[in-house]
């Protein structure tokens, strides 16, 4: 099922072509993009602090160079 995801198959056709139920593979394909949806918003957060601590470094840098 992992691969007919990956592949952008319906997943009504991949219940069919793997052999499972319709409502199965649909409740899988559901909870795949929750987990990935999850995690890329977890990367989105750490890039975003990973860059709010670089500005704040930069300026603080940026602050001793001025004096």
């Amino acid at each position: 099922m992992i691969g007919q995801f990956a592949a952008r198959t319906p997943a009504r056709t991949a219940a069919a072509l793997v052999g499972v139920n319709k409502i199965s593979a649909t409740s899988f394909y559901h909870k795949l993009l929750e987990i990935i949806y999850v995690q890329l918003l977890e990367e989105a957060d750490e890039l975003v602090q990973h860059r709010l601590e670089r500005d704040r470094l930069t300026y603080h840098i940026h602050c001793l160079l001025l004096r």
